[in-house]
């Protein structure tokens, strides 16, 4: 019975701990409002849509983590490195909750 009661507030701790690791979908939809505004895909390809000129972003949360991602939007410049794109990102200029919204919706591209 103690093993049980342990067992089952572990499984809550986790679930609980996993909630709280994801973005409100109200932010991950204002986050694809934001991509969208943007003009993201001009450069960036998604599924079957896009541009060449960037990275794609199919899978781009398996590749970089929320800070990663933040850090990369926040200061393109210095984090880009790569030589095979022939373009920077620009530094866009976010407004307020702007830049958490598009690192959540980003997030959701496994």
């Amino acid at each position: 019975m103690v093993r049980t009661a342990i067992a089952v507030l572990l499984g809550v701790a986790l679930g609980i701990a996993a909630l709280g690791a994801q973005a409100p979908d109200s932010q991950v939809e204002k986050g694809k409002e934001v991509f969208t505004r943007m003009k993201c895909l001009l450069c960036h390809k998604l599924g079957d849509k896009g541009g060449a000129l960037a990275p794609v972003l199919d899978g781009v949360a398996r590749r970089r983590d929320a800070e990663s991602m933040r850090r990369l939007l926040e200061h393109p410049d210095k984090e880009m490195k790569d030589p095979q794109y022939k373009v920077t990102m620009p530094a866009f200029p976010f407004k307020d909750g702007e830049l958490d919204e598009l690192v959540a919706y980003l997030q959701t591209l496994k």
